[in-house]
């Protein structure tokens, strides 16, 4: 296990070391880079081996310090250069190397030349160097380059020719090789590099972050979303494994999630992919991602296990953050919707209990279960009020607060007040109905027994008003008969007496008149007096009501009554409607000065019968207007005017009996106008 895990680590350190510039994008040259700087590393450590073996063998060879020296310097040059995005230049150092070795080793070893001939194959190097990094063009040069140096030695007569020919046939052929491989080359990498490009496209315009790990966990490659979705740049991603600490990945529940956990590992472990994994992230700088991920194995022709796994995913912590809020907002609907003292019920369109809060079912009786199962007609005692509040409702109309009574489980009927709203979604189509209910049972008892104390103090204050008035009204003619009594008790006058025995009647004429009114008022108030509904003639009311008068012939103001000929019938009381048209006139009779004119007059209007009541005599004032209905009302309280206070609130009270309304006009000064309007139906037929 222990030998395992530092076989890993090597193998970690060496990657790192061998990680080319996150400045070089191609795949292509960024293998270039790395297998440079494998190259140049390794080469780099064999020759500080190398090189004291070589010194220590060879003591004859002075300069071999200094080559091999000159060598391990250009091996750490060349790695440094490969590291950087001019790698290339480290490749030409490599080659440049390679040549001055074989010249300096030609030119300084010691012994026959033949035996430092054997530097000629180190040429081979820069052949194999140009067809890896370079253009054919450069190979075939280098190629030439060599002949050229195996070629002189033709010419130099201490070298046997077949010997020079062999080296130059090695140097031929292995070039050849090398210049068709670096053709082909350059094909494949040609057809390697428009597919790479086409992959690169690709892989930098998906909207998901994108990450290629290897068999280990080791990111090897990753686009721009990933790079600003992790907030890391590719350097720093590149080489990192899912097992990094530093990612601290936690679960959905906030747990922490392990490396092997992650869905890339499990890929890379098992051979299957993973789809939908949600994971937390957090950035260098702290913040907290969410992710949801997928991975996909990648194989090897005729291989089981994955070499390589990709893995997409997408910032989803907006959603999440919606998501929260959604679940918090629906806790706090629930919290109010079960803490609220009032109950709550949501209901479908169709007038369904759809659900309801603990309030609800204690206030009915019913378990939530049960209430789910019934409908609106079913408990409440207004059903057709309630269907037309739904209506109203999904009609786009806002409906007030308002009351309504409904059953309980055990029958019982509580009064409750309602405020229900039509509830939308986001496009404006209708849900369903939130109704909260407010049980008001014990607040309607209260009501009604404030209404009737009120009713009952008001009746009272009638009562008392009424008498108080009532006794007024009877003083003035007791009084007139107390003095009259003590004035005929002292005179012996026949005459005298006769006149004083007259005002006695009269007055007591009118306190006969008062009680008549008084009992006729009290029926009309109390509902006791019943009216018939017969066809009834107008004209003939009037015309009754005229001649019941009684005023001495040319006494008082003219009256005339202008007839409508086809006037229509009224329902109503005859002898009732003779009170009312009476009660005007003489009204009318009392306020006009004798040479004045009282006009009565009859019309139609908007199938309605009216009747008219024009004088000319004082008029009323505007602020006194709204009072001469009242009862016992006077214009001057000491009472010196004529009249009872009786008559018109009689009339109206019949009016309004018989469904019909009674207005006025005046101005003071130019007289009053009374009319009397009545419903007529035979206007309908």
């Amino acid at each position: 296990m222990f030998a395992h895990w530092l076989i890993e680590a090597a193998r970690l350190f060496f990657v790192r070391l061998t990680t080319p510039s996150s400045q070089i994008t191609s795949s292509t040259k960024r293998q270039q880079a790395r297998l440079l700087s494998s190259m140049s590393l390794v080469l780099g450590i064999a020759s500080l081996i190398t090189t004291p073996v070589w010194v220590l063998t060879a003591p004859g060879f002075a300069t071999a310090p200094w080559i091999g020296g000159g060598v391990a310097l250009s091996y750490v040059f060349i790695y440094l250069l490969s590291r950087t995005h001019r790698y290339l230049l480290g490749v030409a150092l490599m080659i440049v190397a390679a040549l001055m070795l074989v010249i300096s080793t030609l030119i300084t070893a010691p012994g026959p030349l033949i035996e430092r001939m054997l530097a000629l194959k180190f040429l081979l190097i820069t052949s194999l160097l140009s067809s890896f990094f370079l253009n054919r063009t450069v190979t075939i040069l280098l190629s030439a380059l060599n002949l050229a140096i195996s070629g002189m030695f033709f010419f130099i007569p201490e070298v046997p020719t077949s010997f020079a020919l062999s080296y130059f046939v090695f140097l031929a052929v292995i070039p050849l090789l090398g210049a068709v491989g670096a053709v082909l080359g350059d094909t494949y990498r040609k057809r390697l590099n428009e597919s790479e490009e086409r992959y690169r496209s690709i892989f930098a315009v998906i909207p998901n972050g994108i990450v290629v790990q290897k068999q280990g966990g080791a990111i090897e490659a990753c686009n721009t979303e990933a790079e600003r979705i992790l907030g890391l740049t590719r350097d720093q991603m590149l080489g990192r494994t899912s097992m990094d600490p530093r990612w601290r990945t936690i679960h959905e529940d906030g747990s922490p999630l392990t490396g092997e956990d992650h869905p890339a590992m499990i890929t890379l472990k098992t051979g299957l992919p993973q789809f939908g994994v949600v994971m937390g992230v957090h950035t260098p700088e702290g913040a907290l991602r969410w992710l949801s991920i997928n991975s996909q194995p990648l194989f090897q022709p005729g291989e089981a296990q994955p070499y390589a796994a990709v893995t997409s995913f997408a910032d989803i912590s907006e959603a999440k953050r919606h998501q929260r809020e959604l679940a918090e907002a629906q806790r706090r609907y629930r919290g109010l919707f079960e803490q609220t003292h009032d109950a709550v019920f949501i209901m479908s369109l169709d007038g369904e209990y759809v659900d309801a809060n603990q309030r609800g079912a204690e206030m009915l009786g019913f378990s939530i279960d049960e209430i789910k199962r019934m409908t609106i007609a079913e408990l409440s005692a207004e059903v057709n009020d309630s269907a037309q509040i739904r209506q109203r409702l999904q009609a786009g109309e806002r409906v007030p607060p308002y009351e309504r009574e409904i059953f309980r489980k055990d029958g019982s009927v509580i009064q409750v007040d309602i405020n229900v709203e039509l509830v939308r979604d986001l496009d404006g189509r209708p849900l369903h109905l939130q109704a909260v209910v407010r049980d008001i049972t014990e607040r309607a008892q209260v009501r009604q027994r404030d209404f009737e104390l009120t009713l009952e103090k008001e009746r009272v204050r009638l009562l008392s008003q009424f008498i108080e008035k009532a006794s007024h009204e009877f003083r003035t003619p007791l009084a007139v008969i107390n003095s009259v009594v003590f004035a005929l008790a002292r005179t012996e006058d026949a005459d005298q007496r006769l006149v004083r025995e007259a005002k006695i009647k009269d007055q007591v004429a009118r306190m006969t008149r008062l009680v008549d009114m008084l009992l006729e008022m009290n029926k009309l108030e109390s509902g006791l007096e019943e009216i018939s509904h017969i066809p009834v003639d107008l004209d003939g009311v009037i015309q009754i009501a005229i001649d019941s008068l009684n005023r001495p012939a040319g006494k008082g103001p003219a009256i005339r009554f202008e007839k409508q000929t086809s006037l229509p019938f009224v329902m109503g009381d005859r002898h009732a409607l003779i009170e009312a048209v009476q009660q005007v006139i003489d009204n009318a009779v009392r306020f006009t000065p004798e040479d004045g004119q009282i006009t009565v007059s009859t019309g139609t209007a908007n199938r309605r019968v009216w009747v008219e009541v024009r004088d000319t005599g004082q008029g009323i004032a505007a602020e006194d207007l709204p009072h001469i209905f009242e009862t016992f009302w006077r214009h001057d309280e000491m009472h010196t005017t004529p009249g009872m206070g009786l008559g018109l609130p009689i009339t109206r009270r019949i009016v309004e009996m018989h469904g019909g309304s009674i207005e006025v006009e005046s101005e003071p000064g130019k007289g009053s106008v009374f009319r009397i309007v009545l419903p007529a139906p035979s206007l309908f037929e």
